[in-house]
This record gives C-alpha cells, sequence and structure tokens, in this order.
C-alpha cells in the first residue's frame, strides 16, 4: 500500500492507496499553519504541538494498514517558515515521519500527474488551477507536456490576512481587486489558453473547487457531474455573500476553516475565469496528495 501525507496552509491530510482500489482514503486534520507564517513568519508551539500530535496519529494509522511506503510533503506555509527546520526535526524525532519542503514547480508537477491519472485527458490541452492557503499555481500542458508553471504568492489564507472587513460584500470586493492584479501578469498562460480556445479545459483542483462544485449541487444548479458553469458559480457566490459567517457553517453546512476561506477562493476563481475568458470548470477529485502517491507508485515500477 502507498500514502502521502500533504502538510498545506490551512490542512493537514493523510491518503491512503488501498490495495485493489482505485480511490485513496483521505484523513483531513484541521491545522492553519499559514495563519502562523503569514502573520509571523514562523510556527507557533501551539500549531507545532498540533503538527506533532497529527503526525503521531498518521503513523500509527501507517503501521496499523501496513504500509509500506509513504511521503510526507510540506507546501508554502511550512516552507516559508523561519523555524521550519526545527519543526521538521521534532515531527520526525516524535513520529518517525520526515517532512520534504517541495517548492511550488514540484507541486504543480505532482497535481499535473493526478490530474492526467484521473481525467485520461488523451493529450488535450488543458490549464489546471490548484487553490493552496499559501499560493495558487497554474499549470498549462498538452500532448503529456507541461509547457508552462507559474505559482502566486496569493493564496486564500494568505489573502484572508491581507482583508480585515466584516461585511462579505466588501471583503469579496477586496479579495478580486488582489486577485486580478496578480492573475493579469500571467501573460504566457492567458495566451496559451487563447491559441487553444476551441479545445482547451480549464481544471480547478483543490478544496475549495470541490467545495464550489457540492454547493452548485446542493443549490440544485446543473447536473451533479457535470462541469462548473462560471455563471452557476456566479449564482453560489450570490448565496455565499448573502451569508454571515455563522449561517455559511449553520445553512451550508461548511466547516470553520472553510467558511470563511471560500470567499477568497471564489475571488480567485472569478479573477481567472475572466482573464483566461473560460466558461466552465471541470472539477477533479484529485489533488497534490493523489500526485505524491503515483510518482511513488512510478519510482518501484
Amino acid at each position: 500500500m502507498y500514502a502521502a501525507i500533504d502538510i498545506g496552509s490551512n490542512g493537514v491530510r493523510l491518503a491512503i492507496l488501498q490495495k485493489h482500489s482505485v480511490e485513496t482514503t483521505v484523513i483531513r486534520v484541521p491545522i492553519r499553519l499559514g495563519g502562523d507564517t503569514f502573520k509571523c513568519g514562523k510556527i507557533t508551539d501551539k500549531n507545532k504541538k498540533k503538527l506533532t500530535k497529527a503526525m503521531q496519529h498518521f503513523r500509527r494509522i501507517l503501521d496499523d494498514n501496513g504500509v509500506y511506503s509513504c511521503r510526507a510533503v510540506a507546501t508554502s506555509a511550512l516552507r516559508e517558515a523561519k523555524n521550519n527546520k526545527q519543526v521538521i526535526s521534532d515531527v520526525k524525532k516524535k513520529s518517525g515521519i520526515e517532512i520534504e519542503l517541495i517548492d511550488g514547480s514540484t507541486e504543480a508537477w505532482l497535481i499535473q500527474k493526478a490530474v492526467e491519472n484521473e481525467l485520461h485527458l488523451n493529450g488535450a490541452p488543458h490549464l489546471i488551477m490548484d487553490i493552496g492557503g499559501g499560493s495558487v499555481e497554474f499549470i498549462a500542458a498538452q500532448a503529456n507536456k507541461i509547457h508552462h508553471v507559474c505559482s502566486l504568492r496569493i493564496g486564500t489564507v494568505r489573502l484572508l490576512n491581507l482583508v480585515k472587513e466584516s461585511n462579505p460584500v466588501s471583503s469579496f470586493e477586496k479579495y478580486l481587486e488582489l486577485c486580478e492584479e496578480k492573475i493579469e501578469t500571467l501573460d504566457k498562460l492567458k495566451e496559451f489558453a487563447l491559441n487553444n480556445r476551441n479545445e482547451l479545459r480549464f481544471i480547478g483542483t483543490g478544496g475549495n473547487f470541490r467545495r464550489l462544485q457540492k454547493l452548485k449541487n446542493t443549490l440544485k444548479l446543473g447536473l451533479p457531474s457535470t462541469p462548473l458553469q462560471v455563471e452557476d458559480l456566479g449564482v453560489v457566490i450570490d448565496t455565499l455573500l448573502s451569508m454571515s459567517f455563522k449561517n455559511r457553517i449553520d445553512k451550508l453546512q461548511l466547516r470553520k476553516d472553510r467558511a470563511d476561506v471560500i470567499l477568497p477562493a471564489s475571488a480567485l476563481v472569478v479573477a481567472a475565469t475572466q482573464f483566461f475568458e473560460i466558461d466552465e470548470i471541470i472539477i477533479p477529485k484529485s489533488g497534490l496528495k493523489d500526485g505524491v502517491i503515483f510518482n511513488q507508485m512510478e519510482d518501484r515500477l
């Protein structure tokens, strides 16, 4: 069996691929490391203890399931933390799990691997947008080859720290302004998108995209298994903006650590779909953690 641990800015996930299975079993622990790094530049003792406890828990699960290959990767929050070496050392000492810091390009390559494996794109031109808490990755690929990769330091947790408005509508407007400013620098990606306009598939990965798809289904907008239409995205966002943080939790069944980041995530999606002139978004189940597993499987062949 294979496993992956994805240590992100808004949560930590363990994914295990069981023998003879096509889908991973995922366990998520809500630890907002990005709330530390993007504010004070390092991981606090409180979150270091939470991360260590989570990794000890994962270690027991890995041992109980007889997992023989596990790779733990960390993205922007831990990568940018001033005390990341100490955190990694403490976690290894207490859990036996060694954390690998990966950059945006490696993250993009692993995400691309996961998407290709699930969607069987058969060489079709596609543009992947992966929304994380610390950064957003864009991957332009065609004919099984990555043409352009760009990582923007404008993830959802980072945006939360930049905008302090209490009103959802005014917050969203500021998020959108910040997102547009960053995304409008992606000239090579836009050229790729426009040159392949008739065949291009726009693919969204990450928990916020999957949640937007679920909200589309909750609001009964189109068929459950179909791509998210940009016009339906607008309805979903209007619904989110009409609710307080508490109502998003109570009425839409969002977790606390999703109910706040869903607004900056939505602004990122709006900015991207407008800039790249996109009408619909394909949202797969897979992401970074799955790419890490597939990479391990290939290495053992």
